[in-house]
């Protein structure tokens, strides 16, 4: 774990060295298991839309996750860039629907049917870093935390997703970061404790036993 009150750089290089060091064979696996801790959650099973990225290779992998959603009934949207706003965001998708390398070879649909004002019942969002508290940290150009600031009140549970070792001590916190309401890896699930979300405070979830 990195040492409290480091520098985001400091704390992004570090964790960016380990991801781009793991193997494929373990990100899939460990990919698979953060995926069932997700599709656990109550929130996501009751969930009827639902917002989640397209990784990245050395990120926590989430397609089995869509078609677990898809397979449930649920519809799906994904984050893409929109070239004539200069900004993300979210794009319904559907099961063979063709994707492009987007943005920072980003996935994204070729053909993007944009989400126009329907809410979004939960969140499944990367992160470079997470505290058990809720604060993410992303990769610094804000994209995320600008996508979620515009949904608003439309994404109904924030759901913050990454290996275990991306769980930090803390983090240096900004106004215009938006917090994550559960933190999932393959080890836990944080739920923050009332009132303590930005302290680093945290709780495991009580998961539902199948």
């Amino acid at each position: 774990m990195k040492e409290a009150g480091a520098p985001k750089a400091a704390i992004r290089a570090d964790l960016r060295r380990q991801r781009q060091a793991l193997a494929p064979e373990w990100v899939a696996e460990t990919s698979a298991a953060i995926a069932r801790r997700v599709a656990g959650l109550p929130e996501f099973e009751a969930a009827e839309t639902v917002l989640c990225y397209l990784a990245l290779p050395e990120e926590v992998q989430t397609e089995g996750l869509i078609r677990a959603a898809w397979a449930a009934g649920k519809r799906v949207a994904v984050p893409a860039f929109r070239a004539e706003k200069k900004e993300y965001a979210a794009a319904w998708i559907e099961p063979g629907q063709r994707l492009v390398a987007g943005r920072w070879n980003v996935p994204e649909p070729a053909a993007p049917d944009w989400v126009a004002g329907e809410r979004l019942d939960a969140g499944v969002i990367p992160g470079v870093a997470f505290v058990a508290g809720g604060t993410r940290l992303g990769h610094g150009q804000g994209w995320f935390d600008r996508l979620l600031s515009r949904i608003g009140a439309g994404v109904s549970v924030k759901i913050g997703v990454g290996f275990d070792f991306q769980v930090v001590a803390s983090l240096p916190g900004e106004p215009h970061d938006v917090d994550m309401d559960i933190v999932v890896t393959e080890k836990a699930v944080y739920r923050p404790r009332p009132g303590r979300r930005n302290s680093g405070g945290f709780e495991p979830a009580r998961e539902r036993k199948t």
